[in-house]
């Protein structure tokens, strides 16, 4: 299995310094310069302001070179100004000189991140990423079933574009969210299920447990979801009693005996194991709208204790 590095997803694509082993994530788009404007941001002097970029061209990395005035190197041999040369893993750019050289650790595509002055950045999985983190998430990002990126919280839903500032935990974080829809990657090896296309048949169990049962046309498996199945068999319950299943947040933190904040981990930790298990469209399990939750399907089962 490949190793995970600095909390990156498995299949990120990220750069690692060749002297100090530092790592940066990529983006769709990620240039490289000393400028205020570069994604991986590099202080030497012979380092031009906008050196060069790495660009994601669906199934592998380009690298670019912008002019530089020390030119960018792929594993010794300079790339010209203005042209791009393809990627693989292992490669070792230079940019300028020896000292600023990084090895492409992973060709994994890009994924939705969040970038912070002093900050590292946050980086999300399978389209879904939480700010300021998973244990205290103010703002939730998602790509939904139309390609579009959605921003969450407890006072709004509504679409944001890659660049666009969101704040969360007292810091502004700006989003690089990719415009290719490859972040639908599944942690579940190559199973790629939307809930639209499966039927899903949820019983509970012990230690506050969910057992959920998924059947679709190709395949037929389970998975449990253990944080948040208290919150995720109330939703169950009111998307079988009708009223379309949407419950207010204040009724269901007094009913859960819970807080605001311990409903929103519990919200993301459901969607978390939703997109584990293989789901695309995770981030739909539970849909937020003006201080009410429901479940994002009704196609599904509750068999009773």
């Amino acid at each position: 299995m490949r190793e995970r590095r600095a909390g990156y997803h498995e299949r990120v694509g990220w750069l690692e310094h060749k002297l100090d082993q530092r790592v940066h994530p990529l983006t769709a788009e990620t240039v490289v310069g000393r400028s205020r404007r570069a994604d991986l941001r590099l202080a030497e002097d012979f380092v031009s302001s906008l050196h060069a970029a790495l660009v994601w061209q669906g199934r592998h990395w380009e690298v670019k070179d912008l002019g530089s005035h020390n030119g960018t190197a792929v594993n010794g041999r300079l790339v010209p100004a203005g042209t791009r040369r393809r990627l693989e893993e292992g490669d070792e750019l230079t940019f300028g000189q020896s000292a600023s050289t990084w090895t492409l650790r992973d060709g994994g595509g890009p994924e939705a991140l969040a970038q912070a002055e002093d900050r590292a950045a946050i980086v999300g999985a399978d389209g879904l990423l939480v700010l300021p983190g998973p244990d205290d998430p103010e703002a939730t990002v998602f790509i939904t079933s139309v390609g579009r990126w959605r921003l969450e919280t407890a006072s709004e839903s509504r679409d944001v574009a890659d660049h666009e500032v969101v704040p969360a935990g007292g810091v502004q974080w700006r989003l690089r969210l990719p415009s290719i829809p490859g972040t639908t990657r599944s942690t579940a090896g190559t199973r790629a299920l939307s809930l639209d296309e499966v039927e899903l048949s949820l019983m509970p169990g012990a230690e506050d447990q969910t057992l959920v049962a998924v059947k679709s046309t190709s395949e037929a498996f389970s998975f449990v979801v253990g944080a948040g199945s208290a919150v995720l068999r109330a939703l169950v319950q009111a998307r079988l009693g009708g009223h379309e299943g949407w419950v207010d947040r204040d009724e269901l933190v007094d009913r859960l005996s819970i807080n605001d904040n311990h409903l929103n981990v519990d919200v993301y930790r459901i969607r978390r194991q939703f997109a584990d298990a293989g789901f695309i469209d995770a981030a739909r399990v539970i849909e937020r709208r003006k201080g009410r939750l429901r479940l994002g399907t009704a196609r599904m089962r509750f068999h009773a204790p």
